[in-house]
């Protein structure tokens, strides 16, 4: 699995007639703002076009030479662009006397979820982020041990099962079962490290 971070997809931008440039762009970001334009009351069809609205206007105003790196993070600046065009997006909906699935059955619930304060707004989307970034350093990871090694990470890190039944199923010593959990775990945060590296 190759690995591309932040600043490669930023790179590839400046020459965004390349397809590849548009691809790493919807790989990396779509989900995590799908997943937020959700968590903001979205259909999960709005929220997959609102990503769509989202990637087009990020990458328009990054080749238009608005991102300025030393104003804040590249995720900080994709925010702000998703959550404007969630809002867009929910103003739409409210237009067309639409409504999402996630609670909101009239126009005073909308607003209500328009008041959402920007901390935690921020907030769910810094949740969003992470989320997607350990999803794609756990499948790197994933690509470069044997899948036994993986098996026993997964039973020991995401099952909460007790090192010693763990290590009684692949019959090798519990020393062995935390030792390669903590060296996944190490070279996960390593992977986040590079990848959100602008």
């Amino acid at each position: 699995m190759e690995w591309v971070t932040t600043s490669t997809v930023l790179e590839k931008l400046h020459d965004f007639a390349e397809n590849t440039a548009w691809e790493l762009l919807a790989e990396h970001y779509r989900d995590p703002i799908v997943r937020f334009g959700i968590r903001r009351g979205l259909t999960a069809a709005d929220a997959e076009d609102t990503a769509q609205e989202t990637l087009i206007a990020f990458a328009q105003a990054f080749r238009d030479g608005r991102y300025d790196p030393t104003k804040g993070r590249m995720k900080s600046w994709l925010f702000g662009i998703a959550n404007r065009q969630i809002l867009n997006a929910r103003r739409r909906i409210l237009k067309r006397g639409e409504h999402t699935p996630a609670g909101m059955e009239t126009a005073a619930s909308l607003f209500e979820q328009l008041a959402v304060s920007d901390d935690e707004l921020e907030q769910w989307w810094e949740q969003e982020w992470r989320r997607a970034v350990f999803e794609r350093c756990l499948k790197k990871v994933q690509s470069e041990v044997d899948e036994e090694q993986f098996a026993i990470f997964s039973a020991l890190a995401f099952s909460d099962r007790p090192g010693d039944e763990v290590a009684e199923e692949f019959g090798i010593a519990r020393t062995k079962v935390y030792n390669v959990k903590s060296r996944l775990l190490k070279r996960i945060a390593e992977l986040a490290k590079a990848y959100d590296d602008s």
